[in-house]
């Protein structure tokens, strides 16, 4: 089993060699180290609030620019039992 395993292991190494390089092998193994090591780092319990509330904060920001509110604009959170007619589409969609 452990022959297996080293001759798996080897074959896997072998291929990113020959389709990598030395040079590019190295750097894979860095970017996939850093990122490893930075999703640790964000799900640490003092991090991922402050993390959780800026992209609550971000959220909210590009809400607040691409829905519009207004007493004139009615919101859709769901599909209408009955259909709308073309003239209604029309008219909502210049609103």
């Amino acid at each position: 089993m452990f022959i297996y395993f080293l001759l798996r292991w080897s074959s896997k190494v072998a291929r990113q060699l020959k389709g990598y390089g030395i040079l590019g092998t190295f750097l894979e193994g860095y970017n996939i180290t850093q990122r490893t090591l930075y999703g640790y780092f964000l799900r640490a319990p003092g991090v991922r609030g402050k993390v959780k509330a800026q992209i609550d904060e971000a959220t909210a920001k590009m809400e607040d620019k691409m829905v519009l509110r207004g007493p004139d604009i009615t919101r859709y959170l769901s599909l209408p039992k009955t259909g709308m007619t073309d003239e209604q589409i029309r008219t909502e969609l210049v609103k």
